[in-house]
């Protein structure tokens, strides 16, 4: 027979939460959810003269996605602190270079690496007394690079 929950017992995310993240070294949160982690290049299409079958495509600079983060909220303020210096025009504090881990049963399978990003967006989570789960905040992340490990 289940136990049932009673008021004030603690919800901790870290246990269905398959992702995790550190921020300058320090692991902050376990995450629900990441998405768009992917980057892209741009292509200039060179059409040649006399030339009819094809169309050259050139590669051009590239671009990586922002990185969304959706985490269980907890007492813990840093990642609202760290959208607060970008707010406050202190760009160059908040960037800060960090790793996405995916884990299974505490093993890292994967791991990927990210630079000089700061929170561009930030996110408090839909408030429901009617549901028994945990509160999900949003944080999205402009970065400069993303490499796989």
């Amino acid at each position: 027979m289940a136990k049932k929950k009673k008021a004030g017992d603690r919800n901790d995310p870290f246990v269905s939460f398959n992702f995790r993240v550190e921020i300058d070294g320090i692991e902050v949160f376990g995450f629900q959810q990441v998405d768009s982690i992917s980057n892209e290049s741009e292509i200039f299409e060179y059409q040649e003269g006399g030339v009819n079958n094809f169309i050259h495509k050139l590669v051009g600079q590239g671009k990586q996605s922002n990185i969304t983060l959706k985490y269980g909220i907890t007492t813990d303020k840093s990642m609202y602190e760290w959208r607060k210096l970008v707010l406050n025009h202190n760009i160059d504090k908040a960037k800060k270079n960090g790793t996405i881990k995916l884990v299974e049963n505490g093993k890292v399978l994967k791991k990927w690496v990210f630079y000089n990003a700061w929170p561009s967006k930030w996110e408090a989570p839909n408030l429901n007394s009617m549901e028994d789960s945990v509160a999900v905040g949003l944080l999205e992340l402009a970065v400069e690079r993303i490499e796989e490990k």
